[in-house]
């Protein structure tokens, strides 16, 4: 199974436990393949940089690193105009 998750699910596992995080791990363990593109990164790392502002001291958990290095990066075609 491919999965895209949202990014509320990514930034919420980054600074928390729970359900999200569950997520994450699920991942991990093999249980579907992530997949992003290059927009989705950058929102993920966006919401992220956001969130360590707002929470300094939390300490986080580094799903970004992990999402890039093995994440399946898709390119999104791009959409003949209709007619």
């Amino acid at each position: 199974m491919i999965v895209v998750l949202d990014t509320n699910i990514v930034a919420s596992a980054t600074f928390w436990r729970g359900k999200p995080a569950h997520c994450l791990e699920a991942w991990v363990n093999g249980k579907y393949e992530l997949a992003i593109s290059h927009p989705i990164l950058a929102e993920y790392e966006e919401v992220v940089a956001r969130l360590a502002l707002r929470y300094p001291n939390k300490e986080q958990t580094d799903w970004l690193s992990a999402i890039k290095q093995a994440a399946q990066l898709y390119l999104p075609a791009t959409l003949a105009p209709s007619t």
